[in-house]
């Protein structure tokens, strides 16, 4: 065989490897990622039966998975960070539980931060703060949510109907928080 043969074997075998790799790698990022989603939903059923043992675990499960893949879902990897907050809170893992709010309230923050940030996150976190408690965290949620909500009335103007739900949302954090006075003053600049 001469020498330029034997070169195109080499570099079409090469091509084929490279190939069955990347279908592999795609192939187990997929079953990886379905099985962190898995686990994600079976820890809200224990959450919903109130078994926050095994909430925990399920969700440090799947949080380890989605930790190793690039590119999941922000509000599923955000419910994920949440759901383990909570279920540290609930299983008196007090440490761990303010851990995974910072975890949270810094990758929402580098949402937040991106030049090309989506309306689409903004809801995303609106919903997850009119759904969710944060217990002892929630102050340090509404400070979050105060930059980020400066941040969409500097970007939609301070009419626009998702700011003044964003501050609805606020008020109600605030109070939550213990912020009573911080409150009234957004709630009367509300109703004026």
């Amino acid at each position: 065989m001469n020498i330029e043969l034997q070169y195109t074997v080499v570099c079409v075998f090469s091509l084929f490897a490279i190939v069955l790799y990347l279908v592999w790698i795609k192939g187990n990022r997929e079953a990886m990622l379905k099985q962190a989603y898995k686990l994600k939903d079976s820890a809200l059923l224990a959450r919903q039966s109130n078994d926050w043992v095994k909430a925990q675990m399920l969700l440090e499960q799947s949080l380890q998975l989605m930790d190793k893949l690039a590119n999941v879902d922000d509000s599923w990897y955000a419910s994920c960070l949440l759901g383990l907050a909570e279920s540290y809170e609930k299983n008196g893992k007090n440490s761990e539980s303010k851990a995974m709010y910072k975890k949270l309230l810094s990758f929402w923050n580098s949402l937040i931060s991106a030049p090309d940030v989506s309306e689409l996150t903004y809801i995303d976190i609106d919903y997850f703060v009119s759904q969710h408690t944060f217990g002892s965290a929630t102050s340090d949620v509404a400070s979050f949510y105060q930059v980020a909500l400066l941040k969409r009335e500097k970007a939609l103007g301070a009419k626009h109907l998702n700011v003044i739900h964003g501050k609805q949302l606020l008020v109600r954090l605030l109070k939550d928080a213990g912020r009573k006075q911080e409150a009234k003053q957004l709630e009367d600049n509300l109703n004026s």
